[in-house]
């Protein structure tokens, strides 16, 4: 009986640090956005100097920007699919206990908006920027 409660502690440890993980993944993710946002804007007032230079380094950012989110996402993704699986092997007591992601009722209560995944926004924001600067580029060097 002692082995099994230690096992569940263990459990619940690992659990723990997966949300710790994903957490700081998360905060991540909200720094690189709000980073990439303002460098935008950096980009669109020195646009009216240099429009070429200026695209040029609009849609290198975006690029690296894109891949930058994109590893993150996929960093969450692990700890989600890491904590699932522990999670999957406890009792329902226990799973209530330790309830890391939204139930499949909550889900279906929340408004429209919070059930968009932020991977859509997070990589499609850099995407639409390099396709919208590489068209800027295009349009400037023509």
């Amino acid at each position: 009986m002692a082995d099994k409660k230690e096992a569940i502690n263990d459990k619940f440890e690992l659990l723990k640090t997966l949300h710790e993980m994903w957490r700081h993944e998360n905060d991540i993710a909200n720094k690189k956005i709000a980073i990439f946002f303002t460098v935008q804007s950096i980009l669109m007032i020195s646009f009216a100097a240099s429009t070429v230079i200026t695209s040029i380094l609009g849609f290198s950012i975006s690029i690296i920007w894109f891949l930058s989110l994109g590893r993150t996402i996929v960093y969450r993704q692990h700890w989600d699919s890491h904590a699932i699986k522990l999670s999957s092997d406890l009792s329902e007591k226990s799973k209530a206990y330790y309830q890391i992601f939204p139930t499949i009722d909550e889900k279906k209560k929340m408004a429209w908006y919070g059930k968009v995944p932020s991977k859509i926004f997070l990589l499609g924001t850099p995407l639409f920027c390099a396709l919208l600067w590489g068209v800027i580029l295009v349009i400037n060097l023509l």
